[in-house]
């Protein structure tokens, strides 16, 4: 029964980290996504200015 529970805890442990780093992975993604959007929003207003 110890290396069921050992193997559970592992398993569990490995879950854990794994939805953890998507997690991470998805608002980095998110945040650059919105980081690339904002600068082209300011080019292209930079662009419309006719000075």
């Amino acid at each position: 029964m110890n290396i069921t529970l050992n193997a559970t805890l592992q398993w569990l442990a490995f879950s854990l980290a794994t939805l953890l780093a998507t997690g991470v992975l998805v608002l980095a993604g998110l945040n650059e996504n919105g980081r690339a959007e904002s600068n082209q929003a300011s080019a292209s207003f930079a662009a419309k200015n006719p000075r």
